[in-house]
């Protein structure tokens, strides 16, 4: 029988020390992924000479691709799923590693359920400086549904994406629905939740193993771009207007009920206005109008056509 095999694809930009946290993570598992794939958006030369002096040493291929002009963060993820030659591969940013028996584990897991297609299990969420947080790791792993309640397949690929037990990287996935469903995110805010939708929109069956197998880093660009992006306006636009099954439209409501308010105000500083007066008066919203979240709302709306 054909051994399987995950090639780790690492999208980065400017970020050299992280970026070799992230590859030496990936070369001290104990089942070494098959090759490690490299897209490169900074505009220097500085990352390809720390990559080349690590790849000098590896036990594994290491590839690196500069790209110069920088293609976009999606692009450049889409890329690397295109140069994967292994059968599954496993996306993982260049702030974030994995830990020591992720890739034993996933390769096991698809061994033993051969008809499942995404594999991801919980997150440490640790500091810039790698200390993990772990009362808000758990928090964060019960907020995204990956708890043993739900281990395994019991959300289908749809709900998983749409309530975000989909993470946002650090899931192997087979390589030819990657490469067939295209890594192609409007946005650089919510790419990874648009790629798990596009899964989810094709019946693609993820499995949520139930241990931890990854570290999501709360570096200070991460921190600045959840403070700045628009997220959660996106996935409101992109939930809102899905026909979803009956048995799953509870998950859709609650998306939409919870994403509604930082919607209203992301749309409002983005002179969306009539987005953002929509989403204000809309039934996910109606029911806050009088409480201080819909006097937020009204101050953002209002707030956007005197600024």
């Amino acid at each position: 029988m054909k051994e399987l095999g995950i090639a780790v694809c690492i999208p980065t930009y400017k970020r050299i020390d992280l970026l070799t946290e992230a590859i030496n993570s990936c070369l001290a598992q104990t089942h070494l992924p098959q090759e490690i794939i490299i897209g490169d958006n900074s505009p220097d030369t500085d990352t390809q000479r720390a990559v080349e002096a690590i790849a000098q040493a590896a036990a594994v291929p290491i590839r690196y691709y500069h790209h110069v002009p920088g293609l976009g963060q999606a692009p450049n993820v889409d890329f690397l799923f295109s140069q994967v030659q292994s059968e599954f591969l496993l996306l993982l940013h260049d702030d974030d590693t994995i830990e020591r028996d992720c890739i034993a584990a996933m390769l096991a897991c698809f061994k033993e359920n051969p008809d499942i297609d995404v594999i991801f299990g919980k997150q440490y969420v640790i500091s810039n400086e790698g200390v993990v947080d772990h009362a808000v790791s758990v928090q964060t792993n019960e907020t995204f549904y990956r708890t043993p309640a739900y281990a395994g397949s019991k959300l289908s690929g749809l709900e998983a994406a749409i309530l975000q037990q989909f993470p946002n990287d650090s899931y192997a996935v087979k390589t030819e629905l990657a490469k067939r469903i295209g890594y192609k995110g409007k946005t650089n805010h919510a790419c990874d939740f648009e790629f798990a939708l596009a899964l989810g929109l094709v019946n693609a069956k993820t499995f949520f193993l139930d241990r931890y197998t990854a570290s999501y880093r709360l570096s200070a660009d991460a921190l600045s771009n959840q403070n700045d992006n628009n997220g959660s306006f996106i996935i409101y636009q992109l939930v809102e207007p899905l026909k979803v099954p009956a048995s799953s439209q509870q998950y859709q409501q609650k998306v939409l009920r919870e994403k509604a308010p930082v919607a209203v105000a992301q749309a409002a500083r983005l002179k969306h206005r009539s987005e953002a007066i929509r989403i204000l008066f809309s039934e996910w919203h109606r029911s806050k109008l009088l409480s201080i979240v819909g006097v937020k709302g009204f101050y953002h709306v209002l707030k956007s056509f005197l600024t």
